[in-house]
């Protein structure tokens, strides 16, 4: 069995999910959404991160990080190369700081989880939901983060903040 979106009841496991402890970024910055963190790590400038970071949710950091890519501003060189493993450090960074929310991901077992989605992402998830069609890296993700809580192979938050 397969959780193929995370909509409704499943929702918590996207990364806009708004969370009830914030996470914090490195510059102290708290957040209310893993997806905050992912876009402000795009850059480099310590003003266009903290213009990303302070949107109000994960759907307005996104975009404003589409915006400031519109605009011509640099993402940092190395992205394509260090992207993954920095949502997988927000995705982890999102559960341990939210122990209800650990206990939902923990709560899925053994099941596979598919970032089913209609807007065309097929590395983070699969489009159409359902299709098989793409990378689902944050399903990947989540699986990983999932064994690590249920085995205690977590480290402290402070670890997390890059």
């Amino acid at each position: 069995m397969a959780i193929e979106t995370f909509q409704g009841d499943t929702r918590f496991l996207s990364s806009m999910f708004m969370v009830h402890n914030w996470l914090m970024s490195r510059e102290g910055i708290l957040v209310p959404a893993s997806e905050n963190l992912y876009q402000a790590d795009k850059f480099l400038d310590d003003d266009h991160r903290e213009y990303v970071l302070q949107a109000r949710h994960g759907l307005a950091s996104k975009r404003r990080a589409g915006e400031l890519v519109e605009r011509g501003v640099p993402m940092r060189p190395d992205w394509d190369e260090v992207k993954v493993s920095h949502m997988a450090r927000f995705t982890l960074h999102k559960f341990v700081a939210n122990p209800d929310i650990a206990g939902r991901l923990m709560g899925t077992y053994d099941q596979e989880l598919i970032e089913g989605n209609t807007w065309g992402d097929n590395f983070w998830g699969v489009c159409p939901p359902g299709s098989r069609n793409g990378q689902n890296w944050l399903g990947r993700i989540l699986v990983d983060v999932r064994a690590r809580l249920m085995e205690g192979n977590v480290p402290p938050i402070s670890e997390l903040i890059i």
